[in-house]
């Protein structure tokens, strides 16, 4: 009596996970176009934000799918679009943060009166962004 219920419930977690996966690529698409990637882009962090909660959106979409699947031993595929763009959406979050330290940083040096310009401290401070840049995965 339950093999079918059973049978109907795992037809319709795969299908439910053909759905995602799908979702998952337009998501991926969607991403690529809109994640400031470009240095003229604007309203950057805004933009992060929303992309870091359209994620997690996906990122509980698909660990009810995973606990669905498990419960009914369905094998899930591993959405890796998905994944992906939570990493990149890591590491523009990092590589922003350091633009704006960086250019900060340049735009106080400009204020700086000649008299009191420091040059060895502002070579210092260029050789920590350098190693820090380098240091970003």
């Amino acid at each position: 009596q339950v093999a079918p219920l059973q049978a109907n419930e795992v037809a319709i977690i795969r299908r439910k996970c053909t759905s995602f996966d799908v979702k998952q690529h337009e998501f991926r698409e969607m991403f690529r176009k809109e994640a400031p990637f470009k240095y003229d882009s604007e309203g950057v962090y805004a933009n992060l934000d929303e992309m870091h909660i359209k994620i997690g959106v996906m990122e509980e979409e698909m660990q009810g799918l995973a606990d669905s699947a498990s419960l009914f031993e369905v094998n899930m595929p591993e959405f890796k679009q998905l994944k992906q763009c939570r990493k990149e959406v890591k590491l523009l979050k990092t590589c922003w943060d350091m633009t704006e330290l960086v250019t900060s940083c340049f735009d106080d040096w400009k204020l700086t009166l000649w008299i009191e310009i420091d040059v060895e401290s502002m070579e210092v401070e260029c050789k920590k962004f350098v190693k820090e840049i380098r240091g970003m995965d």
